[in-house]
């Protein structure tokens, strides 16, 4: 798997069809660098993968804890 793909997968998941200019405003980049990275002119760094992996944990953290507070309302 690429780190294309993976930036596909995470960004899609974190933030659904339209997840490019989203994703560039979290990783604090220039949107257009994910639209070359979209269109195969140049890759996603190891580096780039690593920190859209760590904001997607956290916001799976963020969303366990938000699920686990609901439950314990009940």
């Amino acid at each position: 798997m690429t780190n294309l793909d993976k930036l596909r997968i995470i960004g899609s998941a974190l933030h659904g069809p339209r997840w490019m200019r989203a994703t560039a405003r979290e990783l604090g980049i220039n949107y257009r660098t994910v639209l070359r990275w979209d269109a195969e002119e140049f890759a996603p760094s190891d580096d780039t993968i690593r920190r859209l992996v760590d904001i997607a944990r956290d916001r799976g953290d963020t969303i366990s804890e938000a699920i686990n507070a609901v439950h314990r309302l009940r």
